[in-house]
């Protein structure tokens, strides 16, 4: 995989019109059935390479022949990389037999059961005012928390001083009191690897990557360049996997023992204390299994990559701990756009803002998988979808060495697709070539508001009698905010997490910087979404980027409270964001359910500050602000924006977006929502190139005028064809600064590039 950020004029145009298989995309071949049979082997392999594929993604299953991991399997995979070699074709490592990774076929649990993930149990007893309480605690695990919880005040006791030889004796006080008790105990309904354990997870890493470096060291570097992982989770049930050693993670973290609090976690209210369980559950699954993963493989010249599951959902640390935190260690960052056309494309601002904030250059994309329709506009159209929004390695669903596909397509020579694919493909690697690597302009940013959602998290013990999600919080408008900004305002978006707002960014005339290696960025807007908590270290950063003339929008619900714990007693973090608050937005607590509009505040610098409060609500129950409106506000600040676009098809309320797998499916969106897809842009710098990649996967084809901030002369790249023309342009004069604007023309399920070497 070639280093990208330096390439010119000159190596672009070429990589563009003369196809290299680097940029090809590599699909998911599910080695499901017997892979000696070489001959069927290498015909197939051929026959994708004709099809216009860079190579292939192993992916062993149940029906695997021979047995996984076993010598004989060994054998026919040195095959495969053989043949692949001498076809000049890649192929990605998958790290586990069928999917979800973490299991190693069913060997970690043989070999290895100290391995196996840890599940969150809670026994909890009423009492009476009064009572002497004689309990023989359970003994199935590490007790984590022995706790009496007042029901109504949420007042607690610490009962680890009235254990006596595992039995609790306790004389109960006045209230309504519960005795709690946590203990940290395998899971014995798992196989699964515990990925909140960095050892755990090298055990697993010794059955599967080792195994495969040690055997195939020769072709890394050359026919293999990355390692994949699958739909990573919180797999036991309700979401509620833990570690025995939390309580020792925790208090190195934050400084106090959590154990006393560990009620918090079952309750709706809790606040300061669930955010810092949710956030410190998150950062050992980011230390954990990714760390474990990307430490190994870039020892041995690998990039690693793949994705957690349900990417797309708002509320992350249910599922996955943090949305872009878990991408800090991987090689490429990645997700899945899986079971229907759209359903995941909330997740692909989360992928492609973790490479902008953690100076990577390529954002993986596992695609088509399980869709119950896929043709070819769906096939064209999702992919434009991906590239317009970050993406730009491409791994679809699939081949099949059975020929019998177990979901409802195949994308092989045998398929209904087999004669459009190799002119899919050659758009792809085209599109590929000029999206990989280089630099991200956008003048937005976004921070990411994670300690609000872990802060709104809460864990339960139930019957689990299907797939579980999680409930999103009312004001967890983000994603919402992010598709009024993509699909009506014409305006593109990067998320920033708070740890990168602290660590890498600075502020200065009117501008928030980025200060990344290979991705810096310049910021002209910054937008804090609806929250109820905010870092206040990144707040304070929020307040210099306001005092010297920043622009900020906040949306639906300010935050009040700190994620950043004081002393017990203390509520001095609190009470600083509250006055920051007040002194960016001139607004009190008291004052946000005043009937008003919006809120606008300034400075002397020029900095402005609006707040606006929500007034609708989408389909997943987030409550947002009307797109017109948000889009009127955001013209208002007088900025230059690098791209202005007219005319565009717009959607007003993307909510169905939000919506879990049975409503999105029960809605009928995976036929196209209202508009039938999207009318979105990026904006590349590649070393003296500015790339804009323009796609429509409206119903609607496009006519009107674009214009792009500076002086450039515009020429448009054909991804379909390859063909390049220059195109008529005209400089004009808006807000201030000299754009370039063209009359263009867009068809509907179409997509082009405008580019301009400088």
């Amino acid at each position: 995989m070639p280093d990208r950020t330096n390439n010119d004029y000159p190596t672009l145009k070429k990589n563009f019109q003369t196809i290299k298989n680097d940029y090809r995309a590599i699909p998911f071949y599910h080695l499901d059935g017997d892979i000696t049979n070489y001959d069927e082997i290498d015909a197939q392999l051929a026959a994708f390479k004709k099809l216009g594929y860079g190579g292939v993604a192993l992916l062993p299953v149940h029906e695997t022949l021979p047995k996984f991991s076993s010598d004989e399997y060994f054998d026919a995979l040195e095959h495969i990389f053989e043949r692949a070699k001498k076809l000049g074709m890649k192929v990605i490592y998958y790290d586990d037999m069928d999917y979800p990774s973490g299991w190693a076929g069913g060997e970690l649990a043989e070999r290895y059961p100290e391995a196996l993930s840890w599940i969150l149990e809670k026994y909890e007893y009423m009492c009476t005012e009064g009572e002497h309480v004689k309990i023989k605690l359970k003994q199935n695990g590490m007790t984590m928390s022995l706790t009496a919880l007042e029901v109504d005040t949420l007042d607690i006791q610490d009962l680890r001083p009235f254990i006596t030889d595992g039995i609790l004796e306790w004389d109960v006080p006045d209230g309504n009191w519960n005795v709690m008790h946590f203990v940290c105990a395998p899971d014995t309904e798992s196989k699964f690897v515990n990925y909140l354990n960095y050892e755990a997870s090298r055990r697993f890493i010794s059955l599967t990557y080792k195994r495969f470096t040690d055997r195939f060291s020769e072709y890394i570097g050359d026919v293999c360049e990355m390692t994949f992982y699958d739909d990573i989770q919180f797999r036991a049930k309700n979401r509620r996997m833990w570690d025995p050693s939390f309580n020792e993670v925790f208090e190195k973290q934050f400084g106090f023992d959590p154990s006393p609090y560990y009620p918090m976690l079952f309750v709706e209210r809790g606040g300061h204390m669930k955010a810092l369980f949710m956030n410190c559950r998150a950062k050992m699954l980011c230390d954990g299994f990714f760390k474990a993963v990307t430490d190994f493989t870039s020892a041995h010249g690998l990039i690693s990559t793949g994705h957690v599951a349900q990417m797309k959902s708002t509320s992350a640390p249910w599922i996955f701990g943090d949305g872009m935190l878990f991408q800090k260690n991987a090689g490429a960052p990645g997700l899945g756009l899986s079971y229907a056309y759209a359903y995941g494309e909330n997740g692909l601002k989360l992928a492609s803002g973790a490479a902008d904030n953690f100076d990577r250059e390529v954002v993986t994309c596992e695609i088509y998988g399980s869709y119950a329709k896929l043709d070819q506009r769906i096939l064209y159209n999702e992919a434009m979808n991906a590239f317009a929004r970050g993406v730009n390695f491409l791994i679809p669903h699939g081949l099949w060495f059975s020929g019998v596909a177990r979901i409802p397509h195949d994308l092989s020579h045998k398929s209904a697709f087999r004669e459009i694919l190799p002119d899919y493909n050659d758009f792809v690697a085209r599109a590929q070539s000029m999206l990989r690597g280089g630099s991200h302009v956008s003048d937005i940013a976004l921070l990411y508001p994670i300690y609000s959602l872990q802060s709104q998290s809460y864990l339960y013990d139930a019957d689990v009698t299907g797939v579980e999600y999680p409930r999103t919080p009312f004001n967890a408008d983000y994603m919402n905010v992010i598709n009024t900004l993509l699909n009506y305002c014409g305006k593109d978006v990067t998320l920033l997490h708070p740890e990168t707002l602290c660590e890498r960014c600075y502020a200065e005339d009117g501008i928030l910087y980025l200060n990344n290696k290979l991705t810096p960025a310049q910021f002209k807007v910054l937008i804090l979404p609806g929250a109820s908590m905010i870092s206040l270290e990144s707040l304070r950063m929020v307040k210099r980027y306001y005092d010297c003339g920043g622009k900020i929008i906040a949306t639906g619900d300010l935050p009040f409270r700190a994620f950043e714990y004081p002393r017990f007693g203390d509520s001095s973090t609190d009470e600083e964001v509250a006055e920051l608050i007040e002194y960016i937005f001139g607004v009190q607590p008291d004052r946000l359910n005043d009937f008003v509009e919006y809120f606008r505040n300034e400075n002397e610098a020029g900095g402005v500050a609006y707040f606006l409060p929500a007034s609708l609500t989408a389909a997943d129950e987030t409550e947002f602000v009307p797109s017109p409106f948000f889009n009127a506000i955001l013209n208002s600040l007088g900025i230059a924006f690098d791209v202005e676009i007219t005319g565009m098809p717009k959607i007003e309320n993307s909510g169905i977006l939000n919506a879990f797998l049975p409503m999105y499916l029960a809605l009928g969106a995976q036929n196209g929502i209202g508009t039938g897809g999207f009318f979105n842009y990026i904006h590349k710098r590649q070393g003296n190139t500015d790339i804009y990649f323009i796609s429509n996967t409206t119903k609607k084809d496009y006519k009107g005028k674009i214009s792009l901030l500076g002086v450039m002369d515009l020429e448009e790249w054909n991804p379909y064809t390859g063909r390049i023309k220059r195109i008529p342009s005209k400089k004009i004069l808006m807000n201030g600064c000299t754009y370039t604007q063209i009359e263009l023309e867009l068809a509907h399920d179409t997509s082009t590039f405008l580019v301009s070497e400088n």
